[in-house]
């Protein structure tokens, strides 16, 4: 009996085919290409709602790297590579400083 059982589980899970379990199933969804499809698309499959939201969250990081852009001030790059900022990088520094001012002043910061 013994000889049968054992028979049995070397060839029972040899090749057969078995169902993902549910979480495996749902992340195969994330591993495509990022850019994988054109987001203008007309034969493109997915729905207005989709793109609608798609459009949204794109606008929306778009705008966070505009505003960390921002947030730096001129001279950073010239700094962060070791170098001196140019004259112009400095005076829009110096602009950027008095405007900031200008705005506390007024008490819109």
């Amino acid at each position: 009996m013994s000889d049968t059982i054992s028979r049995y589980d070397s060839h029972a899970d040899d090749g057969d085919q078995k169902n993902a379990p549910q979480e495996e199933d749902m992340d195969r969804y994330n591993h495509g290409k990022e850019n994988a499809h054109a987001p203008f698309d007309i034969k493109d499959s997915r729905s207005l709602a989709d793109r609608a939201a798609a459009s949204v969250k794109r606008e929306a990081e778009e705008d966070a790297a505009t505003a960390e852009a921002n947030s730096k001030p001129p001279t950073a790059a010239a700094l962060d590579h070791g170098n001196k900022p140019s004259r112009g990088a400095e005076i829009d520094e110096e602009i950027q400083n008095a405007e900031e001012e200008e705005l506390k002043d007024k008490g819109k910061i």
